[in-house]
């Protein structure tokens, strides 16, 4: 017989920690990670940018939660992705390794998206279940739970980290800067009013994103203001049983961001991981310096206990999404990952073992945040001032995609996705278009290798160098 060890997770009123040494806010402030030597996984790249494009066929980023429900009560509602503007932070992931014609689009998408002020990501209210673009991959005769009040004190104030991180890793800041007073308004408000202050792990990066945001519109007053909240929460952070208290109980209990996921009968049957959804680079990296001991107990406890918590779609009755559901949230993809990119530091290897399973549906957020953590953990991270370092890409393999934009000249940049032409270093994938690539004579043309799609081709007159 198997037998499992229950471990009750007690949650107990917080008393004040005494700190002996002071915490190195900089470190966290302004640092960020960009990958050395990357290596490109073609299939993963692939698979990341078909992902991604099912999103831009819809012809928005205005999406709707989608319904996730493994228990027996019918009109107990369980949803993902109910914050506005969730789908900005995997934009700003995804974005550096998308096609040129991708991005046109996503950048389009943005501008429209903050446009909208149900879903933008300083909108005040989470979205209601019949809010935006379906991300089911069926049809259904209704939408339920279109009223639904689930979730409705979760964390929305980390979109501000998400905001910068757009900007950082796509250059765009012209599309945000007409917003900048609306941003700082809404933080300001969120830590002003205690219910959703940027005070859990995964919500403390809003005071990081601030900062640069603050930074980069010249705001050094509102710079000042949020660097002395991020010192705040970190130092209080700095005991698990502050946060899961945050977590547990909010700031009246009635408004508690998880209070239903922290209720007493799901001791020892729910994993508590919630308190990391959404959890940044840098944030996960303070976790790693200060308190790793509790962090991982927490961690590796949840995933012995569950170790298939990365099958997204596994509809069996050890799932918590509502009355009497037990076991694994269906957000534990969310929870676990960036524990194990930014806490536990896995190698590239076993970070792609979590994506066997198939994405939950349409902009799936947490499973295509996950690609991009696993292919970026193919390398070596190196943690730079985001002052004084933009963010670029240093790849020793890359991924080029043929188009045929203008001619069939291989050696056209203009006819690739990233307007380069391939060097020995790099996978090179031949699509089935009109202009086939042509290396002609007297030329000798590179790749590491080469994938060439069904009904396309590709005719060497003079020579091809691959490995």
């Amino acid at each position: 017989m198997r037998c499992i060890l229950l471990i009750n997770l007690i949650i107990t009123s917080f008393s004040p920690l005494h700190i002996n040494s002071q915490l190195n806010i900089n470190k966290y402030l302004w640092e960020y990670p960009l990958q050395t030597n990357l290596v490109m996984d073609e299939d993963l790249t692939v698979q990341m940018r078909d992902e991604m494009q099912k999103i831009i066929e819809t012809g928005s980023l205005l999406f709707r939660p989608i319904n996730c429900r493994y228990s027996d009560v019918m009109n107990d509602h369980y949803t993902l992705y109910h914050e506005p503007g969730r789908l900005l932070q995997t934009v700003a992931l995804t974005y550096p390794y998308l096609a040129t014609a991708q991005k046109d689009s996503l950048r389009k998408f943005v501008a429209r998206l903050f446009l909208n002020t149900t879903h933008r990501p300083w909108a005040n209210n989470h979205l209601t279940g019949d809010a935006g673009n379906k991300r089911e991959f069926f049809q259904s005769a209704g939408v339920w739970g279109s009223g639904l009040t689930f979730g409705q004190y979760r964390p929305t104030i980390q979109n501000v980290y998400s905001i910068w991180l757009y900007i950082y890793r796509t250059g765009d800041t012209s599309t945000v800067q007409p917003y900048y007073n609306d941003i700082r308004s809404f933080y300001n408000s969120k830590t002003a009013g205690g219910v959703d202050p940027g005070n859990i792990y995964g919500s403390m990066s809003a005071h990081i994103g601030m900062a640069r945001l603050a930074t980069m519109f010249q705001d050094q007053p509102q710079v000042i203001i949020s660097t002395n909240n991020l010192t705040n929460y970190l130092t209080l952070g700095l005991d698990i049983s502050y946060v899961d208290q945050r977590a547990s109980h909010g700031l009246n209990g009635w408004n508690a961001p998880y209070g239903r996921e922290y209720e007493q009968r799901q001791d020892n049957w729910v994993y508590r991981g919630y308190i990391f959804l959404n959890l940044s680079p840098e944030i996960g990296r303070y976790l790693a310096d200060e308190v790793y001991d509790a962090i991982v107990h927490r961690h590796t406890s949840g995933m012995k206990r569950f170790p298939f918590w990365w099958l997204r779609q596994a509809q069996y009755f050890c799932r918590w999404t509502g009355d009497e559901g037990v076991g694994i949230p269906t957000e534990m993809m969310g929870m676990t990952v960036p524990i194990e990119r930014w806490v536990l530091q896995k190698d590239f290897e076993t970070m792609t073992t979590y994506l066997l399973s198939a994405p939950l549906g349409i902009a799936d957020c947490y499973w295509l945040e996950s690609a991009v953590y696993a292919l970026e953990s193919n390398a070596t991270d190196h943690w730079v001032d985001i002052r004084n370092t933009p963010f670029s890409l240093d790849m020793q393999t890359a991924i080029l995609i043929w188009k045929g934009t203008i001619s069939d000249d291989w050696f056209n940049p203009a006819n690739w996705d990233i307007t380069r032409i391939p060097t020995q270093n790099d996978h090179v994938i031949i699509q089935d278009v009109i202009n086939q690539p042509v290396i002609q004579a007297g030329m000798q043309g590179h790749a590491k290798n080469i994938n060439i799609s069904k009904g396309a081709q590709l005719v060497v007159k003079g020579s091809l160098n691959g490995n």
